[in-house]
């Protein structure tokens, strides 16, 4: 008796990303964030958006792009929760070890994602995606 063989394929399709970076007012000033689009939206009616939120008790954020969001369609965005920095990008405010201050910072992150609030240069995430963003579908990770 002969022996099956099998053989899978695995392709990753990447369909390339943009991103920029863009400050969003809060209470305590600004957070800072890093917008990460890619080239084609999932959906004919816009991108979905995924908000980085990185756990723990210490201070952080990130500012880092996530081409695996981006080559599925998917608009990733990461920020700097208050009083952290990363190089030249900082959040204003004070870490109140995910306090009010981190709340509001995350609120003001989720507003923008969701079309709801401007950038501090008065633009929307409509303004500068550079694709179909889907405003109404928005998530934490």
């Amino acid at each position: 008796m002969k022996g099956l063989t099998f053989i899978f394929l695995i392709v990753t399709l990447a369909i390339g990303f943009d991103s920029y970076k863009v400050r969003v007012p809060y209470p305590g000033g600004y957070v800072s964030a890093m917008v990460t689009v890619p080239d084609a939206p999932r959906y004919a009616e816009g991108a979905p958006i995924v908000l980085f939120l990185p756990g723990g008790t210490t201070g952080g954020g990130s500012m880092m792009t996530d081409s695996s969001y981006a080559n599925r369609g998917v608009i990733y965005i990461a920020f700097l929760l208050p009083g952290n920095s990363v190089g030249a990008d900082s959040t204003t405010g004070i870490w109140d070890f995910r306090g009010i201050f981190c709340y509001d910072a995350i609120a003001a992150v989720m507003a923008y994602a969701c079309g709801d609030s401007d950038d501090i240069a008065g633009g929307t995430i409509d303004d500068s995606a550079g694709c179909p963003v889907c405003t109404g579908i928005v998530g934490l990770l």
